[in-house]
């Protein structure tokens, strides 16, 4: 399971890049807004909406205060609650919203980096946390399984996915190097910190990590990533402008 785990970000790799196929669909059928559409759904197909059914649970979760065993429980609660249901809703119109404000041209980049960066960061959670539930569940397998080796060859496959589909954009898009290389670290640098607290939020009320938490650290890092690559890009365009 180790080793699976380690080529996590090239999955997330090819997941954005599928997305990105569907954005572009979009965007050449109807309009950029309709583009983020397509590529958000297609990315939830892919996966079985199994992250986004994380999310809902590990925030029905946190809006919880009750003990520990109580926060696990309604988390393994296959119906989904008002904080979960919020979350959900306020996580797909916030992502929606960043895909669509991203330049077309960039959507190839930040789209492949935020499915990279976001696995990666449910692989170091992997790797610094315990699994939470003594009786297992389906992220078991993967817990604690991490070692530093393990961790740092996902984090060189993750910065080659990010060189790769930056070498892309900059021949096939011909957008500048000096946009393309800050928009992407800059990038990863939110979606990873994101990712990361949410981790320790998480760990800190049920003593660490299960399937859903895995689930909701991508989707939140994925969305932090996305958030990070339109920030550098809006600050960018300002100063060059």
């Amino acid at each position: 399971m180790s080793r699976s785990a380690t080529l996590f970000p090239v999955v997330g790799a090819a997941i954005g890049l599928f997305s990105w196929v569907a954005y572009r669909g979009g965007s050449w059928l109807v309009s950029t807004w309709v583009a983020a559409a397509f590529a958000i759904v297609t990315e939830a197909v892919l996966t079985g909406a199994m992250h986004l059914d994380g999310l809902c649970d590990t925030f029905d979760g946190l809006g919880l205060r009750g003990s520990r065993t109580e926060v696990l429980a309604v988390m393994k609660d296959s119906r989904t609650g008002a904080m979960g249901a919020a979350a959900l809703g306020l996580h797909l119109l916030t992502k929606w919203s960043l895909v669509a404000s991203i330049p077309p041209p960039m959507a190839l980049g930040a789209l492949v980096a935020a499915g990279s960066v976001s696995r990666w960061c449910s692989v170091w959670c992997m790797y610094a946390y315990p699994y939470a539930r003594p009786e297992g569940g389906l992220g078991k397998p993967f817990s604690k399984t991490i070692s530093l080796a393990g961790l740092l060859e996902a984090l060189v496959l993750c910065c080659g996915c990010l060189a790769v589909a930056a070498v892309i954009v900059a021949v096939a898009a011909a957008v500048v190097p000096a946009m393309i290389y800050p928009s992407l670290a800059g990038g990863s640098v939110v979606g990873v910190l994101c990712g990361m607290i949410l981790g320790r939020l998480v760990a800190g009320k049920i003593g660490g990590m299960t399937g859903d938490v895995y689930g909701a650290v991508i989707e939140i890092s994925s969305s932090g990533t996305l958030l990070g690559v339109a920030a550098v890009i809006k600050v960018l365009s300002s100063v060059v402008g």
